[in-house]
Formats: structure tokens, sequence, C-alpha cells
């Protein structure tokens, strides 16, 4: 996902996007996977991860997926405060990132 002029994704234009991508595509898509996997790790390279986008994530793989998606065994998303925080740097505390 680009930026386009002075517009970006946050962490609920990720979120979102995942949580369509889990009802929109069939769950034998290995498309799924790949697609929410990709979209979940640039979402950690722009380092807009919130708890919205962890509970999406958590809700449209298996935690053998999360795993594979997060690239370790022993890390666990379900709090974003458990996350490095290089995934979470641009995450905003305020206005529509707030309930995140």
């Amino acid at each position: 996902m680009k930026s386009e002029g002075d517009v970006e994704p946050d962490a609920v234009t990720y979120a979102s996007l995942i949580k369509a991508c889990n009802f929109l595509m069939e769950p034998s898509d290995n498309m799924k996977v790949k697609t929410i996997v990709r979209l979940f790790r640039r979402c950690c390279e722009e380092g807009k991860v919130s708890q919205f986008v962890l509970k999406e994530l958590q809700a449209s793989l298996s935690a053998d997926e999360i795993r594979v998606a997060i690239g370790s065994d022993t890390l666990y998303v379900g709090d974003v405060g458990s996350i490095p925080k290089q995934w979470r740097r641009n995450v905003l505390n305020t206005g529509r990132n707030s309930k995140c």
C-alpha cells in the first residue's frame, strides 16, 4: 500500500484491509493468507501496528500462520505492548487511532 500525496494508510486502514480480506476471500485460498501476511508485514515496516490491527490479524489467521507472519515462535501478539516498539512507532493515540 502506498501513500498518495498527503494521504497515507494508518493503523485503521491496515486493520480494515485485513478484515476485508478475511471476509471476502475464500478460507481455502492460499492468496488470502499471503495477502494478509503481506499487509501485516507492511504495517510493521511502517510502524502502524495497533491493538485493532492485532485483533484483526488474530481473527483472520491461525496461530501457525501468525507465527509465520511475525517471523517468531516466541513473540506474543495478543497485546500491542508486547510487540516491538518499532512496529508501533507511528501509531497515534489521538483521534481515529485512539480506539485502536
